[in-house]
């Protein structure tokens, strides 16, 4: 500890890379949109070169370490979950009445970067979402379902396997 502080990552680890992915979690939620996804790229950049990176980020998603704001253990369990870089490969918007379930497997089988590991408790089977395009129509994956994941009361947990597994309650906001 430091002045009564968890000690930042860089002293607990000695590595940089570490330290480089704790500041930018503690400041990515507030950063403006352009700007929180180059952010996320940087942590999936370090994620894909850095075992202690790796590492952190499990733990950090799992609640192991220092309990985390909704958000930054979003972005974590999803660059663990092979989620990739935050992409516009399939649809940027949902209409009302899209499946959820569908909406999960259709993501599930287009990878960006690897497979994503993606799961929807069994009790969501049936919710139907929407999600408006936003003023460029170019919403990505993971800004779709953080929307879907805060209006529809979900919840999120990464498993041990490193699968980011969907459930109903309790709800994130």
């Amino acid at each position: 500890m430091a002045n009564g502080r968890v000690k930042p990552a860089e002293e607990k680890t000695g590595d940089p890379a570490v330290a480089r992915v704790e500041a930018i979690l503690r400041d990515i939620e507030g950063a403006a949109r352009d700007e929180r996804l180059q952010l996320w790229r940087e942590i999936d950049d370090l994620h894909g070169r850095s075992e202690p990176v790796r590492t952190f980020l499990f733990h950090f998603a799992r609640g192991d370490t220092n309990p985390a704001d909704p958000y930054p253990r979003f972005v974590a369990s999803a660059t663990i979950a092979g989620f990739g870089r935050p992409s516009r490969i399939g649809p940027n918007n949902l209409i009302a009445g899209t499946s959820l379930a569908w909406y999960i497997t259709i993501q599930r089988g287009s990878p960006v970067s690897g497979p994503r590991r993606l799961e929807l408790a069994p009790a969501l089977n049936d919710v139907k979402v929407e999600v408006a395009p936003n003023a460029k129509d170019d919403l990505t994956f993971t800004e779709i379902l953080w929307t879907i994941l805060v209006r529809y009361r979900l919840s999120f947990r990464l498993e041990p396997d490193g699968t980011f597994l969907i459930l109903p309650e309790p709800p994130l906001a």
